[in-house]
């Protein structure tokens, strides 16, 4: 049985900041950048800085040229700490068992609830309808272990399932890098032949 799930929350700061203004400043681009680092990476985008090309990791220079009217702030890594415990808070009313994985990650063991929610669809809904009260965006996913549900939910593939069968084959299709080894790892490993987990 997949009895984890994690919440990966990829842009949890900016998405609360936007959440707290008007609508219509939403659709101004707004990235915010590692300021303590050489060339300011960016960190998180905003919706409409995604849609003109902008990405996660682009230096600062580069994503100004491609976007004049960006609006650049500081990321802010307490701040983001404190939201995700403030969310954690408020899954705890339905799910005991929560994991605070920092920066951006929740992660859930949901054994002990799925009686009480009426199974596994059950704890999923609820968990959900406690999301939407949060505009932010997230990938859940499931896994037989705390670390196939965090390596799914990372690489962006919203898994979701009872079956251990198709949760596993999707773990295994990720690519190696998504492992966590390092790179000198991982190219040894390619070097005789592995290329997924």
């Amino acid at each position: 049985m997949n009895a984890w799930l994690y919440l990966h929350f990829p842009h949890l700061l900016l998405d609360y900041q936007q959440s707290l203004q008007p609508p219509e400043v939403a659709a101004v681009p707004v990235a915010l950048i590692q300021e303590q680092a050489t060339q300011r990476p960016v960190i998180q985008v905003n919706q409409a800085a995604l849609q003109l090309g902008l990405k996660v990791g682009m230096a600062e220079v580069v994503a100004s040229t491609l976007c004049p009217q960006l609006q650049l702030r500081p990321y802010q890594p307490e701040q983001e700490e404190r939201i995700l415990t403030q969310l954690a808070q408020v899954l705890y009313q339905d799910i005991a068992h929560l994991v605070l994985a920092p920066p951006h990650g929740l992660m859930c063991d949901i054994r002990s609830i799925l009686r009480l929610h009426g199974g596994y669809q059950g704890v999923l809904g609820c968990l959900q309808h406690r999301l939407q009260q949060w505009p932010l965006r997230y990938v859940l996913s499931s896994g037989n272990s705390p670390l196939a549900a965090q390596l799914l939910a990372l690489s962006g593939q919203p898994v979701v399932s009872e079956n251990v069968h198709e949760v596993n084959q999707a773990v295994w299709q990720l690519p190696i890098e998504m492992s966590g080894l390092s790179a000198a790892h991982i190219s040894k490993l390619r070097d005789v032949g592995p290329t997924t987990l």
